[in-house]
């Protein structure tokens, strides 16, 4: 499939997940955050994961921030993005947050960027996901720059109505690692483009 084609798919698809999305109640999204939330719970704890890079959920993505009280001996942080890059910073309980350029709550307060290692998890807000680990975004490409740079284990966040069989990948997009949703978590089966 040609660029110009699967970029004019890809947003469509957006388009299309963003209105599903928007139509679930309130009820719905809570009740897939808080079991969304409890699967992490379980899972980061076997996995023994000390450093959490997670996000503040915007648009309707699911709310991971209950993790942080239950995880108190694990190290939280958020993105913070500029043109063209984003990077994590730590998040303390007291931390102010902005609205960054993209309207994406942000830390005010900007230490040492942190760098992923061995025992650093990244829970990634999907539109949408495969079983094959390719993630659909809002497009901006920050996750997939980030992830060329850094190698971390990634676990993308979204509901069991959101999960694809299929979804487009062009060569540049970075694979997700897992996927949780509020079924529980998914060991993603990767194939080659």
């Amino acid at each position: 499939m040609k660029v110009a084609a699967l970029n004019t798919d890809k947003q469509m698809l957006r388009t299309r997940l963003l209105q599903k999305r928007a139509a679930l109640s309130h009820d719905e999204l809570n009740a897939t955050s808080e079991a969304i939330c409890r699967h992490l719970e379980i899972w980061l704890s076997s996995q023994k994961i000390s450093e959490v890079f997670t996000y503040i959920p915007v648009r309707g993505e699911v709310d991971l921030r209950a993790l942080k009280q239950s995880l108190p001996q694990v190290a939280f942080a958020l993105p913070v993005t500029d043109e063209k890059q984003m990077n994590f910073f730590r998040w303390y309980d007291d931390d102010p947050l902005k609205t960054g350029r993209f309207g994406i709550p942000e830390p005010t307060i900007l230490r040492s960027p942190m760098l992923p290692n061995q025992n650093t998890a990244i829970l990634v807000p999907c539109l949408a996901a495969s079983l094959s680990g390719v993630r659909l975004g809002y497009g901006g490409g920050f996750f997939d720059r980030y992830l060329a740079r850094h190698k971390a284990v990634t676990v993308g966040v979204l509901s069991d109505a959101f999960v694809k069989t299929d979804l487009p990948r062009e060569s540049h997009d970075r694979l997700l690692d897992w996927l949780v949703t509020n079924s529980g978590i998914k060991s993603v089966q990767v194939t080659s483009i």
